[in-house]
């Protein structure tokens, strides 16, 4: 695949395809912002392209070019297929671009605000409480519990919906709204946590979503391009900041941001996500040690009580998290490159890793589910399907900027609990959100 291309060239060809959807948006009228894959695509070239782009030397320091040249490509064409099953979804159900407005009474005669506050509070207090109890304690803490935090996202979403629908429980409301939040901001100021500034900022769709309308392009252009510069220095900020170099995370943000755009060229560490993606390419191309779809065995093993099985950590396959295995182990061991705790490879080389040159079709799936839903949240005014469109956008977050796993787990605690939600919050037919048969005609 490296023998037509060089590093500089693939640098390019997934810059044009990662921005394509943004550019879109910005140069032609009627695009919607909201399409998951203007935020993803600008994800994506800023993880895995834009310090390999301009400043490729470190990496090479690393890993011979040929292994980040095919990493860059797989990501490339790994977009590529995931924007052709979207727009599948699209050729086979044409419809205009964003619905007619429907008003806010339709809703309510589907879905119980009381209710839906109720759920909200319910998941938002588990997820602080979780969070309070777990945070900065990984060593000693189960997973089951630590993952619990995902059910913030569907219970903001709720507690938002509801509010917009009945304003009278904006207390209750603002009660969960900050329960279920408190993770992201304490993230931003004391960790410089980017998944949780990214998902703040995506339950500003909620809104616009259920009101059936969109921000002005011009701010939201504008707006966006502040967020980009924010999630881009979150991690050197907590450099900065740990040096002395800043006294908060705000002011560190903004040196960092100086230091892109005024410092030149820097050392990156082999932590980056594309040094660590490339290394996973490296090793199943010159061992051949694919894990032929383990994840899902490896998920499995997962739920299987440590209690019962103390020795569990020996199932899981060669790439799986056990004790001797896992993809930091691999990269060390053939690659050579001492990849840190706590970095990760990219959905994008994990999904090669799994499956091979097969990796198009599952980047197709992801597309077309994703205009599934997206689908019947824009166009078909789903309530329930506007929850699922926003944490889509974070499940394909930590999919394409993590891996597979992380991936699965956020999906199971947020999709799984949202579908309980919105069940439960449903109205029955025939009757009003406040209890009372509605008359025919």
């Amino acid at each position: 695949m490296t023998d037509f291309i060089n590093l500089h060239q693939a640098c390019i060809f997934l810059a044009v395809v990662a921005l394509f959807p943004l550019a879109n948006y910005i140069l032609r009228r009627g695009q919607d912002p909201f399409s998951p894959f203007v935020f993803i695509g600008g994800v994506v070239f800023a993880v895995s392209d834009r310090k390999l782009l301009t400043d490729p030397a470190p990496a090479l320091n690393y890993l011979p070019e040929w292994a980040l040249t095919e990493y860059v490509l797989i990501t490339g064409f790994s977009l590529l297929a995931a924007y052709a099953g979207w727009h599948y979804w699209k050729r086979r159900h044409p419809i205009p671009a964003i619905a007619p407005h429907r008003p806010l009474d339709h809703y309510k005669t589907q879905y119980d605000p009381n209710r839906m506050v109720v759920a909200g509070i319910i998941y938002g207090l588990v997820a602080l409480v979780v969070f309070l109890e777990t945070n900065n304690r990984f060593a000693v803490t189960s997973g089951y519990l630590r993952d619990l935090t995902f059910l913030s996202d569907p219970g903001a979403v709720l507690l938002i919906q509801a509010l917009i629908l009945d304003p009278g429980l904006f207390w209750p409301a603002l009660f969960g709204i900050a329960a279920a939040t408190f993770r992201f901001f304490w993230g931003f100021f004391s960790y410089g946590s980017r998944g949780g500034t990214f998902e703040a900022v995506v339950l500003a769709m909620v809104p616009f979503l259920l009101r059936g309308r969109r921000p002005p392009k011009i701010p939201l252009v504008v707006v966006g391009c502040v967020l980009a510069v924010v999630l881009g220095t979150l991690a050197k900020s907590r450099s900065i900041l740990g040096n002395g170099e800043a006294p908060n995370r705000v002011a560190a943000i903004w040196v960092a941001a100086r230091e892109m755009f005024h410092g030149g060229t820097r050392r990156y560490s082999p932590a980056v996500e594309f040094v660590v993606g490339a290394g996973e390419v490296y090793v199943v191309e010159t061992k051949g040690n694919w894990d032929d779809g383990g994840i899902i065995w490896n998920t499995a093993v997962v739920f299987l009580p440590h209690e019962w099985f103390p020795n569990k950590a020996d199932y899981y396959t060669e790439w799986g998290e056990g004790k001797y295995n896992g993809y930091l182990q691999q990269i060390r061991r053939v690659a050579g490159v001492d990849v840190p705790l706590g970095c990760a490879p990219t959905g994008f080389a994990n999904v090669f890793v799994e499956i091979g040159w097969l990796f198009p079709v599952f980047w197709f799936l992801v597309g077309y589910a994703t205009h599934f839903i997206y689908g019947l949240a824009v166009y078909g005014k789903r309530l329930d399907h506007q929850c699922y469109l926003v944490v889509t956008m974070v499940g394909l977050l930590y999919l394409v900027t993590q891996d597979l796993n992380a991936f699965i787990f956020n999906a199971l605690l947020t999709f799984v609990p949202a579908a309980v939600a919105y069940n439960w919050c449903r109205v029955p037919a025939g009757r009003s959100a406040g209890g009372n048969p509605r008359r025919a005609g």
